[in-house]
């Protein structure tokens, strides 16, 4: 069973706010931005059956520090449908969530949870970050290709949140 857990900041999202400053007063995004917010997504694997999965995660995040912070973070378990547009909302347009992962791969995080809190049941734990855009088109495609062009760097004129040099971004929802 995979389960996904988005982790959301309770405090302003400094990242996203000078991220979005730049791509609306600087590249001429103004228009059509309305809303970007970073988070981390953990994709996680287990054995167990979907009820005793979300039972099992909801504790380690509970009694571990290695999904969040508490006191300036919250988690939200997703199930296996993983419908992203419950947990980031869209006043006009369309959203997209896109999911970035260093081009050498990605660490898994459950032996973490093995030596230090005995959650052998949890298989494997991937961490990534992702950014939430919303954008003020209805175009479903058009979303997607503006989304890409803010998403990767080419220039100093074009694209901002990732370096294609070392990293990769994958839109994982459109909603």
């Amino acid at each position: 069973m995979n389960i996904s857990v988005i982790i959301k900041s309770r405090l302003p999202d400094l990242t996203a706010i000078t991220a979005i400053q730049t791509l609306t007063n600087i590249m001429g995004y103004k228009e059509v931005l309305n809303r970007l917010e970073s988070s981390a997504l953990f994709e996680i694997a287990t054995d167990e059956t979907e009820e005793k999965a979300v039972a099992l995660i909801g504790d380690a995040i509970e009694k571990t520090t290695l999904f969040c912070n508490p006191n300036k973070e919250t988690a939200v378990i997703l199930n296996r449908n993983r419908d992203l547009s419950k947990v980031f909302s869209v006043s006009r347009g369309t959203g997209l969530v896109a999911r970035v992962s260093d081009l050498e791969g990605v660490e898994d995080l459950a032996p973490i949870l093995w030596r230090q809190w005995g959650y052998r049941e949890i298989k494997s734990v991937i961490k990534y970050p992702i950014w939430f855009i919303e954008l003020n088109l209805n175009d479903r495609e058009k979303a997607i290709q503006l989304a890409e062009e803010i998403l990767i760097t080419e220039s100093r004129e074009n694209g901002l949140l990732i370096n294609p040099h070392y990293q990769q971004a994958e839109i994982i929802s459109v909603f």
